[in-house]
C-alpha cells in the first residue's frame, strides 16, 4: 500500500465508520504493522499520527503563521475542519512535505515528536534550565541566586537545582558563556534547550524532522540543523522521555510507555 494511502485509512479510522471490517480490510500489510497493531487495540495513538502527518495546522507554533500563511487567521476559523485541511495543505506544500509521511511510531522514544506544542516547548526550555545546574548549585549569595530564580522562572529554576543533576547526561559547549544574571537568560535557555531537542532528531527522517520544527518558535528553526551522532541521538531522546514524564504528567505518561 502507498503511503498517502495510509492517511485515507487512518482518516477513514478517526471517523469511526461503522463498517469496521471494510476498514480491516484497507488497512495496510506488513510494511504498517504498527499501525494495524494500534487499530486492534483501538488505540488513541491512531488520532495522534494521523493529526501529525496530515493536519499540521493543528501543532504549527504562532510564530510560523506569517510565513505560511498571507492573511490573518482568527482561531476559530483555524479550527474549523474544512479550513484545518486546506490551511494543513499549505504547510506541507510550503515545508516539501506533501505525499511524505512517517507512521512507524512504535519506538515509543519517537512519540517525543507527538507531544503538543506547548509542552514540548516546555521540555526544552527544562533541559536548556537543566544544563546550568552546575552552576546554580554553586550559589551560595542568596541575592543572585534570587535574581537568577526571577530571570528563569522559579520551576525551571528548582528543576535545575534539584531534579537535572539526577537526570542530565548531556553536555553543552557554550553553557559558561551563558549569562546568569542578564535579561537574555530565557531566551539563551531556550535556545541551549532546542538545541538538545535538535539532537533528538538529528538523524531522522526529513518527514518526521520537519514537522516537530514546526512545534517550536520558527527563530529557532535552524537549531535543528546541527548533526548528532546517531548516540547522541538516542541519549538525548532518553533524557527528553525523563524530562516529559516528570514535568508533564498523565498526558507523556500514556504517549510515551
Amino acid at each position: 500500500m502507498l503511503k498517502h494511502d495510509l492517511v485515507g485509512y487512518l482518516e477513514t479510522i478517526i471517523r469511526k465508520v461503522d463498517n469496521r471490517q471494510a476498514v480491516w480490510d484497507y488497512a495496510p500489510h506488513r510494511d504498517y504493522a504498527f499501525i494495524r497493531e494500534l487499530f486492534a487495540k483501538k488505540s488513541s495513538l491512531l488520532k495522534e499520527i494521523y493529526e501529525f502527518n496530515a493536519l499540521p495546522s493543528r501543532y504549527v507554533d504562532s510564530s510560523w503563521h506569517t510565513f505560511f500563511f498571507s492573511f490573518p487567521l482568527p482561531m476559530n476559523r483555524m479550527k474549523h475542519p474544512a479550513m484545518e485541511k486546506k490551511l494543513s495543505q499549505v504547510v506541507l506544500e510550503s515545508i516539501q512535505m506533501r505525499g511524505e509521511w512517517f507512521f512507524d511510531f512504535s519506538d515509543p522514544l519517537k512519540r517525543i515528536a507527538l507531544v503538543p506544542s506547548e509542552t514540548l516547548q516546555r521540555a526544552a526550555y527544562m533541559g536548556g534550565a537543566g544544563l546550568l545546574s552546575g552552576r546554580i548549585r554553586k550559589m551560595i549569595e542568596k541575592p543572585k541566586a534570587d535574581l537568577v530564580k526571577k530571570n528563569l522562572g522559579e520551576s525551571a529554576y528548582y528543576f535545575a537545582l534539584k531534579r537535572a543533576p539526577l537526570i542530565m547526561n548531556v553536555e553543552y559547549e557554550d553553557v559558561d558563556s551563558i549569562d546568569l544574571f542578564g535579561p537574555e537568560l530565557a531566551d539563551d535557555v531556550l535556545r541551549m534547550g532546542i538545541s538538545l531537542l535538535g539532537a533528538c532528531f538529528s538523524f531522522a527522517p526529513e518527514s518526521l524532522r520537519r514537522r516537530v520544527k514546526l512545534k517550536l518558535p520558527k527563530s529557532y528553526s535552524g537549531l535543528f540543523l546541527h548533526p548528532h551522532s546517531t548516540r547522541d541521538s538516542r541519549k538525548h531522546l532518553y533524557l527528553f522521555r525523563r524530562i516529559l514524564l516528570q514535568e508533564s504528567g498523565t498526558l507523556c505518561r500514556n504517549l510515551l510507555n
